[in-house]
């Protein structure tokens, strides 16, 4: 056993999106409660209610539309405004109780305990799991180890067996070994699907199974990484918890029509939109950008001819100045716009991101001009913040806005939106 380490916890929320729908309506809780994806099409969330129905993440709704009908289960659209906010919530709460906090994703973070004596450190996170409940009205399971991978096999067991609290400590060798001896191997965090079917292939089914490997097999097999996560698994500590928010490497944003569109002005405001978003998110990390690419496809189930292409446009220097992408991504678009196919998706990606402090930018180029483009975005990001983003556009995105979601069933964004607060009777 590593007694050196601090304790490891991770925190997921049970069935995340779910129970923020149940937050503001009591009354759906413990009942089947699905949460469909952008434009009403695939299940994206469930509650334990509807997962015991059969039906399966990112199943399309009309294929269990006859489930639904017989069982009367509540359908919402996404509201990943409400979603973001009260996952935001979480996270301050968990910063002001414990000194290093990783937000791993909008539902899980990672956490280091201040002691290391497990009775303490159970104590803690009953209490921290209580406090998440009653503050915030999110429940959550709690797995704690050594290391990040055993951690988040502990969490897995715990989300499973909510009758036993939701918080699993894995404190001695022997927990350790009885735990991983009925883990699965593709469950464990860092394998993957296509080294699990790999290890299988070899009769290493259980984590355990994978315990027992020669080191050296392993990194000659698996490769560095599944030589960590071994390791990991042996109580070593590989992977360390990333304080603070990291950037993103790599932007996209897509969307799917409501209605397939031949017109390349349609795709062109589509995509104008997303290029939009891009930069903006680029600002807001203080990152730029190389180049932008944009992608267009038709369905791929529909009848009629197939396609889809992508292209990319770079620019002389790094930049996050909005009106360069538009123009690029309109030379991308034009490059590979082929008339008379029925268009059904577009987006627009950025990879080449560099830092701001970081990129090298021209020596030639004027810094007045420079700081005009800078003080433009910083006036334009304020007003879009302060009135939203639909009060302020560029000419270019155009009004039809044919990437609309479809969304029948959203609830109200109780929590981001003066108009739409909870009214108390």
């Amino acid at each position: 056993m590593n007694i050196d380490s601090p304790y490891i916890g991770l925190i997921d929320c049970n069935n995340f999106f779910a129970s923020c729908e149940c937050i503001f309506e009591p009354s759906l809780k413990n009942k089947p409660l699905g949460i469909l994806s952008n434009n009403d099409g695939c299940f994206i969330a469930r509650s334990n209610e509807l997962k015991s129905l059969g039906v399966a993440m990112g199943a399309p709704y009309f294929q269990v539309k006859d489930i639904i009908d017989k069982n009367q289960v509540v359908i919402k659209s996404a509201n990943f405004a409400l979603y973001s906010d009260i996952s935001q919530r979480i996270m301050r709460v968990l910063k002001k109780d414990f000194p290093s906090v990783e937000v791993y994703s909008i539902d899980e973070a990672f956490i280091h305990f201040t002691s290391n004596f497990p009775s303490i450190i159970f104590q803690q996170a009953q209490a921290i799991k209580e406090k998440l409940y009653r503050w915030i009205g999110i429940p959550v399971s709690i797995g704690i180890a050594k290391t990040k991978t055993l951690a988040k096999i502990a969490c897995n067991i715990a989300k499973q067996n909510p009758n036993q609290g939701g918080i699993l400590l894995l404190k001695s060798k022997e927990e350790i070994e009885k735990t991983l001896k009925t883990f699965a191997i593709e469950d464990i965090w860092g394998i993957g699907r296509k080294k699990a079917k790999f290890l299988k292939s070899r009769g290493i089914d259980k984590a355990f199974d994978f315990l027992c490997l020669p080191d050296n097999w392993v990194e000659k097999h698996l490769s560095i990484c599944g030589l960590r996560t071994l390791l990991e698994l042996r109580e070593i500590p590989c992977l360390a918890i990333e304080e603070g928010i990291q950037n993103n490497k790599t932007i996209l944003r897509s969307a799917t029509f409501g209605q397939p569109t031949t017109d390349i002005k349609d795709i062109l405001e589509a995509i104008g939109h997303h290029v939009t978003q891009i930069t903006k998110v680029l600002r807001s990390q203080n990152s730029l950008s190389q180049s932008i690419g944009v992608f267009i496809r038709t369905s791929r189930f529909a009848a009629g001819p197939k396609y889809s292409q992508s292209s990319i446009e770079s620019f002389l220097e790094p930049t996050d100045y909005t009106p360069e992408f538009l123009q690029a991504a309109r030379k991308a678009l034009e490059k590979i716009f082929k008339p008379g196919y029925r268009y059904i998706k577009a987006g627009a990606y950025c990879s080449k991101i560099l830092s701001n402090i970081e990129s090298q930018r021209d020596l030639f180029k004027a810094h007045e001009d420079i700081l005009r483009k800078q003080k433009s975005m910083k006036v334009f990001d304020e007003i879009t913040i302060k009135y939203g983003k639909n009060n302020l556009f560029y000419a270019s995105l155009g009004t039809k806005n044919i990437c609309k979601r479809k969304q029948n069933q959203v609830s109200p964004c109780f929590t981001t939106n003066w108009n739409e607060l909870a009214i108390v009777r």
